[in-house]
């Protein structure tokens, strides 16, 4: 049992500096090491529907990444099952209390000259 807290910034957040987001909204729950990629992915749409409500979901809208204490400390992209398994493999190495952090973060596009947040 690995425990994962899912994290997620706005649209309004990332237009700020990063000194000045603010907590991203989070939740925390269980994720049994056996359960498929989809149990992971389904998580995080829930999550980004609850904190940032899309009009239309598209999870390429976002960056998704993943970080393991002591383990996996550079952020590492979360699009698919293998990134899955080694979020699994990398957290099973902690003994005491398994845990992941992932962290969702809106798109930055560019229009023109400016930057801009995907909605």
């Amino acid at each position: 049992e690995i425990e994962v807290k899912i994290a997620v910034f706005t649209s309004e957040q990332m237009k700020k500096a990063k000194s000045s987001r603010g907590a991203a909204a989070a939740d925390v729950f269980s994720l049994l090491s056996d359960q498929p990629w989809n149990t992971l992915r389904t998580r995080i749409s829930e999550q980004i529907i609850t904190v940032i409500n899309p009009a239309i979901l598209k999870l390429d809208d976002y960056n998704i990444t993943f970080t393991i204490p002591r383990q996996v400390s550079d952020p590492m992209r979360l699009v698919d099952g293998t990134n899955y398994q080694y979020l699994l493999k990398k957290a099973l190495e902690i003994k005491k209390n398994p845990n992941a952090r992932v962290l969702i973060e809106p798109k930055l596009v560019r229009s023109s000259h400016l930057y801009s947040v995907l909605p």
